[in-house]
């Protein structure tokens, strides 16, 4: 029984190994896979940050520009004001 068994190895060993070759291929181009998905997920949060960072600058600068002509505008109109206080003896 034994012997017999001796006799059926030897011919799928080899199939067993090519088995064990193709199963660690095939792990390896899942990994593979996995870590390019992983970089592109990477990649795009970069991206996004980067746009968010953008967006936040733009609208800071837009923030500044409004306060900027409030206070001309705010300015153009105080000599009249304080004028105007000054006439009424303020």
């Amino acid at each position: 029984m034994l012997s017999d068994m001796y006799l059926v190895l030897p011919p799928n060993h080899p199939l067993q190994e090519e088995k064990e070759e193709i199963r660690r291929m095939n792990q390896m181009i899942l990994h593979s896979k996995c870590m390019a998905a992983r970089d592109l997920q990477v990649a795009e949060k970069a991206a996004t940050h980067v746009q968010a960072a953008e967006e936040e600058r733009r609208v800071v600068e837009e923030m500044e520009a409004r306060r900027k002509a409030a206070l001309a505008e705010l300015e153009v109109g105080m000599p009249a004001v304080l004028g105007g206080e000054q006439m009424r003896g303020w």
